[in-house]
Parts: structure tokens; C-alpha cells; sequence
């Protein structure tokens, strides 16, 4: 047992990370778990194989690896804009093609905002020249002079993924520094959604340190005094 229990410790502590990108590991690292570590093999005991099994069917269905919705989950997103993850090789060539098709249209959204500033909700001063020119697009439509917009997303998501695959100890957010120029509409999408934690540890941590830092004998503490010690003893 204790080689599943130490697999299994070992994806806990990379999807706890609070320094990292974590979300985008979410779903390479469970196809792992159920493709290779989590199989029967002869050498296994029988409780050790209902183990191994007990695991594996909850796996499934707590990351609804068979909902309908799991090409377009915030976990699989993350996962297509992190370069080291973004050929998908873990899933069939139909969910590939589908989360592909995803992250087209989710481009297409971003480049009508990038089109349309309105659509973020920015007022512009009305006398300037942006305001008319932002009013023009918002009347004629954000591709009334980029007819091939959605051309332009298609080629995009293309070349990124025709780029190569990174080592695994590539940081995304390294990566998205040196090639957000290139690839400003996913760009946008990462920035997105690769800051989304993988989990709650990162949020329980923070009150394990409060807890400390609270104590009995220093009660007299302000809730301001509070606030700036945890600040300072999250981000030294």
C-alpha cells in the first residue's frame, strides 16, 4: 500500500502548490493517477486492487471526467493555455478536437472585447477620440474593418499550438511573459485563469497563520495589526 499512498501524496503536494500555477495540473495529473498508478497489476494484494480501484472511480467522478461540461471547466481551460499541457495527450482525439474548438471561441469573445472597449465597461471621455471611435465600433461592431477576426483567433490558437512543448519545470507564467506579444488574445484568457488555485489549501494555510499569529498572549491585537502581519507573512 504504502507506494499508491506515497503516489497519491506526491499529487496532493503539486496540486497544494501556492507559489505555482496549480489549476492547470488538475486533469494531467488525475489521468496519471487513473491511467498508470492507479491500475491493477498482478503483484497487488486484494486490498490493495479495491483500493486502488475505490480510488479511482472517485477520481472520475469528482472531476466529472464524463460531464458534459469537462472540455469547457475552468481546470480544462487551464489546462489548453498552459504550454506544457496544451496537446492534451491525455484525452481522445474527439475531446481534443472539442477543447480546441473551446478555446477558439473563447478567443473570438477576447478579441471582440479587444475590438470593443465598451464591452469592458470602460467610460472614455466623450469628447476624446477614442469615445468616437470606441461609439463606431460599438455601432457598426467590432468587425466591421477585421472581417477576419475569427480567421485571426483560428490562426492564433494554431501557431500555439504548433509551438513547442516546454519541460515540465517550465513556469507558465515565465512562458506567458516572453510570448504574450505573440499571443495576445490567449494571453488574456491565462492571465485569466491560470491565477484560480487548485485547490483550498493555499486559503487554509492563511488561517493556520492567523491562528498562530493570534495567540493568547497577544490578544490585544487590532484587526488592522492582524491583517498586516498575515500580509507580511504571506508575501516575505
Amino acid at each position: 500500500m504504502a507506494p499508491v499512498l506515497a503516489t497519491l501524496k506526491c499529487a496532493t503536494t503539486v496540486m497544494s502548490a501556492e507559489l505555482e500555477v496549480s489549476i492547470s495540473n488538475i486533469y494531467p495529473i488525475s489521468f496519471g493517477l487513473i491511467d498508470m498508478h492507479l491500475l491493477r497489476r498482478e503483484e497487488d494484494c486484494p486490498r490493495v486492487m479495491e483500493f486502488k480501484e475505490k480510488v479511482r472511480s472517485s477520481l472520475l467522478e469528482r472531476m466529472m471526467i464524463q460531464s458534459e461540461r469537462f472540455t469547457s471547466s475552468p481546470p480544462m481551460v487551464a489546462t489548453m493555455l498552459d504550454p506544457r499541457h496544451k496537446h492534451l495527450g491525455f484525452l481522445t482525439p474527439a475531446q481534443r478536437l472539442d477543447a480546441k474548438s473551446k478555446l477558439i471561441e473563447m478567443g473570438e469573445a477576447v478579441d471582440m472585447v479587444l475590438a470593443n472597449p465598451l464591452a469592458e465597461g470602460v467610460a472614455p471621455d466623450r469628447d476624446s477620440a477614442a469615445h468616437r471611435v470606441s461609439a463606431m465600433a460599438l455601432l457598426l461592431g467590432g468587425n466591421y474593418t477585421t472581417p477576419t477576426a475569427t480567421n485571426r483567433t483560428d490562426t492564433e490558437v494554431e501557431n500555439f499550438l504548433r509551438e513547442i512543448i516546454p519541460s515540465l519545470d517550465t513556469q507558465p507564467t515565465d512562458w506567458w511573459k516572453v510570448n504574450a506579444g505573440r499571443f495576445p488574445r490567449l494571453a488574456k484568457l491565462a492571465r485569466q485563469y491560470l491565477c484560480i488555485p487548485a485547490t483550498s489549501v493555499p486559503s487554509e494555510r492563511v488561517f493556520s497563520s492567523a491562528g498562530l499569529i493570534v495567540s493568547r498572549l497577544r490578544s490585544r491585537l487590532t484587526p488592522e495589526h492582524v491583517d498586516k502581519l498575515i500580509f507580511l507573512n504571506k508575501n516575505k
